[in-house]
């Protein structure tokens, strides 16, 4: 959090806070309800992200989608205009937005530096990496049921 410099009783979030329920929640499975998911494999093998530590969850749960959300948008950070937005509250210029919200060249070095941090941490050499997003609901019975997919990763 950041305090106003023109009220200290005025505090802006300015980068995100991981907190328990960003890592948990309730799924409601009724059937009309839909879901999205990532799938992470490298060298033909799932990455079985229950199994992960803890900092892995982090790397991995929070990036991947956005990334994708980014990759969505152009490879413009759509963090960028909020974080315009606070900084004018601040009384500050908001163009240095620009030197807190991801870059274009960096969003697009991300698969790779992946591919790396997955090395780094599995001890393996990886010659294939590939994230899937998956739309998925329950059907009547309470079954996940894939609506479709999509590879938006695929080195």
């Amino acid at each position: 959090m950041i305090q106003s410099r023109v009220n200290p009783y005025m505090f802006f979030e300015m980068t995100p806070v991981f907190t328990w329920g960003m890592f948990s929640t309730n799924i409601d499975a009724a059937p009309e309800k839909n879901y999205v998911f990532y799938d992470l494999k490298y060298n033909g093998k799932t990455f079985n992200l229950p199994t992960a530590q803890d900092h892995w969850k982090i790397f991995f749960s929070y990036t991947i989608p956005n990334y994708d959300n980014i990759k969505a948008n152009g490879y413009e950070d759509p963090l960028n205009s909020k974080y315009a937005a606070v900084l004018q509250k601040l009384h500050i210029d908001p163009a240095f937005a620009s030197h807190i919200s991801n870059k274009r060249n960096d969003v697009q070095r991300y698969p790779q530096w992946l591919k790396r941090y997955m090395e780094n941490n599995t001890g393996e050499q990886i010659t294939h990496l590939e994230v899937t997003k998956r739309w998925v609901k329950f059907d009547a019975g309470g079954i996940l049921q894939v609506d479709s997919s999509k590879i938006i990763i695929n080195e």
